[in-house]
């Protein structure tokens, strides 16, 4: 498993994926604002693309804003391993402190991060709408620095 920079022969695909997915907010109309601006990246295994990680960096901060796995993908651990190349990709990048936030009752998704070693560091009430209902944000936090 792989990540590599998406870019307009992605597009299909991710946007595809974007609208199959409960948990997907990434905007299809700002698909190639982000492959512009080098914030999304294809997940790859055996050179199929299998999901998408968008984020965002500001000096040594990055956000997770999205990170999609192809249901037909689920449950096999891509997940992790695509935010274990992306967490060595930000280490490269002097990035200090990584933050997410996830829809609380998103069980499988906090559990992952839990297992990477994010932190909660606190609440949005009523962040998410979905199918006009709302949910909880979950911010966590994970520093990619290790203290002495």
């Amino acid at each position: 498993m792989r990540l590599r920079l998406a870019d307009e022969q992605d597009v299909m695909f991710i946007s595809s994926l974007s609208t199959s997915s409960d948990d997907s907010l990434l905007p299809g109309g700002m698909l190639s604002s982000y492959i512009d601006q080098r914030r999304l990246h294809l997940i790859v295994e055996d050179d199929q693309p299998i999901g998408f990680l968008c984020e965002s960096i500001v000096l040594d901060e990055a956000e997770l804003l999205q990170i999609v796995i192809d249901n037909e993908f689920r449950k096999h651990g891509y997940a992790k391993q695509a935010l274990d190349c992306w967490h060595d990709y930000l280490v490269i990048r002097k990035v200090v402190n990584v933050f997410l936030e996830v829809r609380e009752g998103n069980i499988p998704a906090i559990r992952l991060y839990d297992k990477l070693g994010y932190k909660n560091i606190g609440v949005r009430k009523n962040y998410y709408i979905l199918a006009g209902k709302k949910y909880h944000a979950v911010m966590m936090k994970k520093s990619l620095v290790q203290l002495p």
